[in-house]
């Protein structure tokens, strides 16, 4: 289904999150941002959006907060110091207080963290197991449809990603399944002449016409809901903690176990924080769809019973960003990485619902119906 003019909007990582920040230099208040105060020692409040382990040993914490919003800034942490602190993936999502010397790297901001007594968790790590009733009053993503992109392709990207929720009430949207929905978009990409990996920054102003007109669609998607999970902060939503995208990885037949070597990929469809409050009101979910929730180290948490089939409506998305082969896209699972357990290739393809606008439960797998593991 094609969405009415009246309803129409354009179809258009790195790193900050939207919470409470506060900083400090000496006796003197600090303006938003750190780039000029290059050479000054601060302390920031903030929460860890992300942490990555660098080749030469570094650690390099990825932070943010209100005041620092659309600038990358990030807490450098030397090998001696990582080793005081002890395992540092326990300040994932962790909010911290960190005082150290600003340096800038490649133009952006960075603090380098002398001491393990300089850094202190303020907050546990926050994660999130199932949709809420949430308030997006306070939300700076909500001003800002594009979130933070650093291209013009990301923007295009982000922009349909946040297209707002209405009602599909009274819609009629094509319908499909597992195969049909993987031999519309593989005609979408003939179309379209899109190769293996292709990215929207390349695609000329025709190819990116019928693009649009593509990620207008309305579809209706059924599948098996075995795995779901909250989305990492990315800069689409800002790099916020709390409002985050929710992913639903539909199968075409039921699984009793987490996604394991050889087993197929799924579609995946994404509930925003646009239409997570309108979702869950509707009654949905997802602990109650799914069969396993993923954690934050990456595992699967049972959920109790078997993966129910589920009605995803929403828009079609092209998310270049995950069109690698066979990183990302690929029809069965083929290795896990060691350094954070993720399973590769994860998807069937780059084209996803996105957002989600409506999920309905169409009941749950009866005995016998999902392939055992042996």
């Amino acid at each position: 289904m094609v969405l009415p003019m009246t309803k129409r909007l354009p179809s258009i990582f790195f790193l900050l999150a939207i919470a409470a920040a506060g900083l400090t230099t000496g006796a003197c208040k600090a303006e938003p941002g750190l780039k000029g105060q290059v050479g000054q020692t601060v302390e920031v409040q903030a929460p860890v959006v992300d942490t990555y382990v660098l080749k030469n040993g570094n650690t390099l914490l990825f932070i943010g907060g209100a005041k620092y919003a659309h600038e990358d800034l990030s807490v450098l942490i030397p090998p001696e110091v990582a080793k005081a602190l002890g395992d540092v993936k326990k300040l994932d999502r962790a909010e911290i207080s960190v005082k150290g010397r600003v340096h800038l790297f490649h133009g952006h901001p960075e603090i380098h963290l002398a001491t393990a007594t300089d850094l202190k968790i303020v907050k546990p790590a926050h994660y999130d197991l199932e949709l809420r009733d949430i308030d997006l009053k306070g939300w700076l993503g909500l001003e800002h449809p594009a979130g933070a992109p650093t291209s013009a392709a990301e923007r295009e990207r982000n922009l349909a990603k946040n297209r707002p929720y209405f009602s599909t009430e009274g819609m009629h949207p094509r319908e499909l399944d597992s195969a049909s929905f993987l031999e519309l978009v593989r005609g979408y990409d003939k179309k379209l002449g899109l190769r293996p990996g292709e990215k929207r920054r390349n695609l000329t102003p025709q190819q990116k016409k019928t693009l649009a007109e593509m990620e207008n669609h309305i579809v209706s998607l059924t599948g098996w809901l075995v795995v779901t999970y909250p989305g990492p902060p990315e800069r689409t939503n800002d790099r916020s903690i709390r409002f985050h995208d929710w992913h639903m990885e539909l199968l075409a037949e039921p699984m009793d176990h987490g996604p394991g070597v050889g087993d197929p990929t799924a579609i995946i469809c994404e509930i925003t924080p646009r239409t997570e409050g309108p979702i869950y009101r509707s009654g949905t979910r997802l602990q109650k769809l799914a069969e396993f929730i993923r954690l934050l180290d990456q595992s699967d948490q049972a959920t109790g019973h078997p993966p129910h089939r589920v009605r995803v409506t929403g828009y079609l998305f092209w998310d270049d960003s995950h069109s690698k082969e066979p990183l990302d896209v690929g029809p069965t699972v083929q290795f896990f990485t060691k350094k954070n357990g993720y399973y590769h290739p994860w998807r069937q393809t780059a084209w996803e619902i996105h957002p989600v606008l409506k999920v309905e439960d169409l009941g749950p797998a009866a005995p016998g119906d999902a392939p055992q593991t042996f």
